[in-house]
């Protein structure tokens, strides 16, 4: 088995317009590109007649020796919900560089992981891009923001040492095959300056005109390889990576470039410090420690991949109740035949390893009901539902049900009830029956202690496809 290792360092850029694909990294900064990409710098003094000589550093450092760069679109971000992109940087360092960071998980990786957003709204014309979490890439060389405060005075330094720290507001561009990352902050030089004496009497000098030097980073990317990258792949542990029926090895801290996945394997590249790459897939089951539980129900088997059961004193990340995570639900029929596999499904709640199985919406068929997290502080713990549709002949993911909390399953009312609560002022009741295939409320009880002392009771109950809510106020009698 051959090993592949390289040091990475990533980042993650909100935007549309990248390509996706294999970036070159310009090692000097190309000043004529630059100028025409972005409009002069100014330190907005508006009454002073001012010159630059203006300087640029490339951003991402000589330590790190990254020529390359992989971009990613498309991918999904939770907390903002809009396409973004995410840069990897290859990192052709020697062994002596390490940037190692430890992660919730507690998997230790080579690369940092920088998260940027791109406002080009709030400045017109200009585009301005900012991190989340300074983490070591942006301002890799040297952190611009300790060298000087921004309100400085002239006056008080000798010409050819004074400096101060400004902010550009323009700071990110992109065309079809290239994007441009600068500094945010620009540190600027006095080389010269020339000042009015006043006219009035006690009153200061007046600056009138100054040449300044400025000093900014920036990192030009130039599309070199153009290829469909949905996402980054982070590597957790030693894995086979197959290229037909050859195996070669990733490590914890490499990466794949993913172009596709499906329910067994994440198809993608392997990309070298050369910017060069392979193609090839990586099973999904090998990325993650656990164990296989076989479950037989009516007509069909359950293989249940899961992780290692905890121990009574482990310290894990597992929500209160559960026993393990599930990875891989795989559905077999009578004949062994695979039909379907249901990826992170939710957690197994006992140490047997099983399901739990109940007839959901009362057609006659056992569906899934698997614990997905605890309530925190309160007790709205809930359950994802998977539904089996007899046409199909596979479980579908139900959001409605899986949405709620504290739910119970009345299989002989046919009923479905559930609760939760908001805190310890308001909590609430809910009933739901099937209708005419369509999870309905049919009665909604809350009930909210207000600052008077009194108990606001509002219930709602379903007529004719519509909620007609009574509400009633009473005294707490425990006041």
């Amino acid at each position: 088995m051959k090993k592949i290792f390289i040091f990475i360092i990533s980042s993650t850029i909100y935007l549309s317009a990248i390509t996706s694909g294999i970036y070159k990294i310009d090692d000097i900064p190309d000043y004529a590109l630059l100028k025409k990409s972005f409009k002069p710098f100014d330190t907005n003094d508006r009454y002073v007649k001012k010159h630059y000589k203006v300087n640029y550093e490339n951003m991402i450092g000589k330590e790190l020796k990254a020529k390359y760069a992989v971009v990613t679109s498309n991918a999904k971000n939770d907390e903002y919900d809009s396409p973004m992109n995410k840069v990897i940087l290859l990192n052709t360092a020697d062994a002596k560089y390490k940037k190692n960071v430890s992660y919730s998980d507690k998997f230790v990786r080579k690369y940092v992981s920088l998260s940027f957003k791109v406002d080009a709204k709030t400045y017109q014309d200009k585009k301005y891009w900012y991190s989340d979490n300074l983490d070591g890439f942006y301002d890799y060389s040297y952190d611009l923001e300790n060298f000087a405060p921004s309100d400085y005075d002239h006056r008080f330094y000798d010409d050819n040492k004074s400096y101060g720290v400004s902010s550009d507001n323009d700071t990110f561009y992109s065309s079809k095959d290239i994007f441009i990352l600068k500094s945010n902050s620009v540190k600027v030089f006095v080389l010269s300056s020339k000042w009015e004496e006043p006219k009035i009497p006690y009153f200061d000098p007046r600056l009138k005109e100054a040449t300044y030097k400025t000093m900014q980073q920036a990192a030009i990317f130039r599309l070199q390889t153009p290829r469909k990258y949905i996402d980054i792949l982070n590597i957790p542990k030693k894995v086979s990576f197959w290229q037909g029926n050859k195996e070669y090895a990733l490590n914890n801290g490499d990466f794949l470039a993913i172009t596709k996945k499906d329910s067994e394997w994440y198809y993608g590249d392997f990309i070298y410090p050369d910017g060069k790459f392979i193609s090839g897939k990586i099973n999904m089951d090998d990325l993650s420690d656990g164990d296989t539980s076989t479950q037989y129900i009516t007509n069909y088997k359950f293989k249940i991949f899961h992780s290692i059961n905890k121990q009574d004193d482990e310290n894990d990340n597992l929500p209160m109740g559960a026993e393990s995570e599930i990875y891989a639900i795989r559905v077999y029929d009578k004949n062994n035949k695979k039909i379907q596999t249901i990826r992170n499904a939710g957690y197994l709640t006992d140490q047997n390893n099983t399901l739990d199985m109940i007839d959901a919406n009362f057609d006659g068929y056992e569906d899934m009901m698997i614990y997905s997290h605890d309530g925190g502080a309160g007790p709205n713990n809930g359950y994802n539902f998977y539904i089996y549709d007899p046409k199909s002949k596979q479980f579908e993911y139900d959001q409605t049900l899986s949405e709620l909390t504290q739910i119970q399953v009345d299989t002989k009312a046919k009923m479905i009830t559930a609760a939760w609560r908001n805190g310890a002022a308001q909590h609430g009741y809910e009933e739901y029956k099937w209708i005419n295939g369509k999870l309905t409320m049919t009665k909604q009880t809350v009930e909210t202690y207000t600052q008077n002392d009194e108990i606001q009771t509002v219930t709602c109950v379903n007529q004719k496809g519509k909620l007609k809510c009574k509400t009633i106020i009473e005294k707490d009698v425990n006041q």
